[in-house]
């Protein structure tokens, strides 16, 4: 959810499509979101419109450093195993 709103405002039915789930469930994440204060909602001439918050983004940022962290251990791993079953 906060990929789909890190970078503009982005409409609720752009929501649903990008995260292929229901409104009842959308509006649920978006409550839940915004309370912990990863998503803020904006109206701009009429339309409501949620983006990541300064606290969102930065949550965002460290899930990317450590999705990248676990990638590459498993990968290492992967390979130690690898040679380990080799006999090497």
């Amino acid at each position: 959810m906060l990929e789909a709103v890190k970078v503009n405002g982005t409409a609720p039915y752009s929501l649903m499509k990008h995260t292929s789930i229901n409104f009842v469930q959308l509006k649920r994440y978006l409550e839940y979101l915004t309370e912990m204060g990863f998503i803020e909602r904006d109206v701009k001439e009429g339309r409501v419109l949620y983006r990541a918050s300064e606290q969102g983004l930065d949550f965002l940022g460290q899930y990317y450093v450590l999705r990248g962290m676990l990638s590459s251990s498993a990968r290492q791993f992967s390979i130690a195993e690898a040679l380990k079953i080799r006999g090497f």
